[in-house]
């Protein structure tokens, strides 16, 4: 695909289920989602980073919570696409996917601040400049 791509949704950031996560890679349209769990230090700092990229940068972003997830669920996550296959037990929280279908286009493991966020999304997505 040719980056950088217009993602669907409305602005900022919001929690999806395992079953709708499902749904989105099965549209086979680009979407950004993080990887986040109840408890995460570093989930905890970063959410607030990435809502404001969010809002301020006009774009979707889908967060999934582990500790929301069956144990079924979560198994099923760690086999669902190729960077968590490939990376398959040596992954933790957070985790920034930008998926088109079920394959990573790009991704960043851990947390990150807010500047390394905003380059991601910049390169990866067409962003409202005048939101900024």
């Amino acid at each position: 695909i040719e980056l950088p791509v217009a993602v669907e949704g409305e602005a900022g950031t919001k929690t999806i289920s395992y079953t709708e996560y499902e749904e989105l890679m099965n549209s086979n349209k680009p979407f950004l989602m993080v990887i986040i769990q109840d408890g995460c230090g570093y989930c905890q700092m970063y959410e607030p980073v990435v809502e404001e990229v969010a809002n301020e940068l006009g774009i979707p972003v889908n967060y999934l919570n582990l500790t929301n997830l069956s144990s079924e669920e979560s198994t099923k996550l760690s086999k669902s696409n190729s960077y968590l296959k490939k990376n398959q037990g040596k992954w933790g929280t957070p985790t920034t996917l930008f998926m088109y279908g079920s394959s990573v286009i790009d991704s960043i493991p851990g947390y990150v601040d807010k500047d390394k966020f905003v380059d991601f999304v910049k390169e990866n997505f067409v962003v409202n400049e005048d939101a900024e």
